[in-house]
């Protein structure tokens, strides 16, 4: 019924759950509105995703040491003095007071 009604399968982030908590949620979300259970699906994907992502990254990583931690977060490159995030390129500067 759900398939049916909004297009793709139930999608919620299952891990630590028991089958009764999934059950009333499936059950809550059915009354929402297409764009809303859009909004909720796509935030329940990418906490799968986020997972699997780590899950990947940290194999065959001894994630302990501190050391390692250190190394990472002192690399001498500061993004923040090479990227003006605020900057209109002239291009759309004109586009956007004509």
């Amino acid at each position: 019924m759900y398939e049916e009604k909004f297009g793709y399968v139930f999608v919620t982030f299952v891990a630590g759950r028991t089958y009764e908590d999934i059950l009333a949620e499936l059950k809550t979300r059915f009354s929402n509105t297409h764009v809303v259970e859009l909004q909720i699906a796509s935030k329940e994907e990418l906490k799968y995703i986020e997972r699997e992502i780590v899950d990947d990254t940290l194999d065959g990583i001894d994630t302990d040491s501190e050391d390692d931690l250190d190394a990472i977060s002192s690399g001498g490159y500061d993004i923040s003095r090479n990227v003006e995030l605020n900057k209109v390129p002239e291009e759309d500067n004109e586009t956007l007071y004509t």
